[in-house]
């Protein structure tokens, strides 16, 4: 850019860039709250009296709800799975409103829903929107983080995820009480309202430096910069960020890597795609997505019935997760290895999901035409180990699956690379949550035997994954070339 070579360091006092990158980071990650509220909610509501009476009946009841929940993975793994075109076409921060407004007419259409029907059609939109922020949110925060903060940036996207689930159940929970229709359609009618709020608040953070560099437009990148870290242009600190962002892209591009999809099936770009997707499909595979949309469901089978014993006992599943995920992001997510924390997650995972297996096929029976545990013991070893598996993968997986995924793809195949990886996420997420009902009704227990399955081979394929934790982008470039 013909700087000075007298260009002036950054003063070692001045870590008021610090505090602008979070505040960037932390709006985005709010897209999160969003999408995790959408969770939340529906989760709860599926449970509620006058919810179900309206929609469904006992013949069609197992049908409507699988209906439900898939008809949303299903559209949030299209949405994924076009992410990076959007991303790349519109810019990251367009995009997110772009999605956000999705996720605003699906909820819309939930709240107004006077038939099933309009509220598949709600649920498929929202999906779609939901599919682009989670794709799209932690990509823009990996682009206006540092190496040093790059986990805790990307994982605050989880943290409002998990926050966002957890004011899903409370409120739910709180209007479940309402003896009318109003005790479902008000948590729908608060989902408008945040996705407004969120889409006003992304009108204060800046463009992607990474996207405008893409796009030629290196003066807009460099005064973004110089707002990021804020401090001038010449200060030596932006002047090191953008050339190794330029630098990057150059490489990558004549070297004629990840520049379209069709790249990211060659080379070392293929096996850098295939480890993201690993992690992005091993997140799913220990049973959170079923675990989360049907836990009213399972704590029922576990011996707690009533219309809100099972939803408040799963608005505390997601506060000790929020509270967990709040852990991680504080004091562990930057400073142990991303390899060590997801083995201990899926160690974890592997013995709980085993003993609740073990509780189901020894203590269950069949009362009035449902599959239920009589011991008392038995049901609360089961409701601990959901617990502990639950807040042990938020505090593991959750929080640090995109950080390496992200790490893991390079510079140029970043936003095609996380659209087919998480898309893939998604893609295995409807098949377990489509068929989650039908697997219950028929074996509880290997459900839960399934999953432990699972955690055992994910916990040795971990072993053979690079550590990416605490290293640059050119740096991670070596290990695989």
């Amino acid at each position: 850019m013909g700087r000075s070579e007298t260009t002036r360091l950054l003063p070692t006092k001045h870590h008021s860039f610090k505090r602008v990158q979070s505040r960037y980071s932390l709006i985005a990650a709010n897209g999160g709250f969003v999408e995790g509220y959408s969770v939340g909610v529906v989760t709860s509501i599926m449970a509620m009296p006058y919810f179900r009476s309206y929609f469904f009946n006992d013949e069609t009841s197992d049908y409507y709800s699988s209906m439900l929940f898939s008809s949303y993975l299903l559209t949030a793994m299209v949405g994924s799975f076009h992410s990076g075109y959007f991303c790349d076409r519109l810019g990251r921060k367009s995009s997110i409103v772009l999605a956000t407004a999705l996720m605003f007419a699906g909820t819309f259409l939930q709240t107004t829903g006077i038939h099933v029907y309009q509220l598949l059609v709600g649920r498929m939109v929202s999906g779609f929107g939901g599919g682009l922020i989670a794709t799209i949110v932690p990509v823009y925060q990996a682009e206006v983080a540092t190496v040093d903060n790059r986990g805790s940036s990307i994982s605050s996207y989880v943290l409002m995820n998990a926050f966002g689930q957890v004011i899903g159940f409370l409120w739910s929970l709180i209007t479940s009480h309402i003896d009318s229709n109003l005790s479902w359609r008000i948590p729908n009618m608060c989902g408008c309202l945040f996705s407004v709020c969120y889409m006003l608040s992304l009108q204060y953070i800046p463009s992607s430096p990474v996207w405008l560099i893409h796009r030629g437009r290196s003066r807009e990148a460099l005064k973004i910069l110089s707002q990021i870290y804020n401090c001038p242009e010449e200060y030596a600190i932006i002047q090191k960020e953008y050339q190794s962002m330029e630098k990057s892209i150059c490489v990558e591009r004549s070297v004629g890597r990840s520049t379209e999809y069709s790249d990211l099936f060659k080379g070392t770009d293929l096996i850098r795609l295939i480890y993201a997707s690993f992690i992005s499909v091993a997140t799913c595979l220990g049973g959170d997505y079923v675990l989360v949309f049907y836990a009213p469901q399972i704590f029922n089978y576990a011996g707690f019935s009533g219309a809100s014993t099972p939803i408040a006992l799963t608005a505390g599943l997601g506060s000790l997760s929020f509270c967990m995920a709040t852990l991680g992001f504080k004091y562990w997510v930057d400073s142990m290895k991303r390899r060590t924390l997801l083995w201990i997650g899926s160690s974890i995972t592997a013995v709980c999901m085993l003993i609740i297996g073990c509780m189901f096929y020894f203590y269950s029976s069949i009362q009035e035409g449902e599959m239920m545990i009589t011991n008392i013991y038995a049901s609360v070893i089961v409701i601990f180990c959901i617990f502990l598996q639950f807040i042990a993968r938020t505090g593991t997986w959750q929080i640090v699956s995109y950080v390496y995924i992200l790490e893991l793809l390079s510079v140029n195949g970043r936003s095609k690379g996380m659209s087919l990886s998480v898309g893939c996420y998604w893609t295995v997420s409807i098949l377990l949550v489509y068929s989650a009902p039908y697997m219950l009704s028929y074996t509880v227990a290997g459900v839960y035997a399934f999953f432990a399955l699972c955690s055992v081979f994910i916990s040795i394929g971990l072993l053979f994954l690079p550590e990416t934790r605490g290293k640059s982008h050119d740096e991670i470039d070596k290990m695989f070339d």
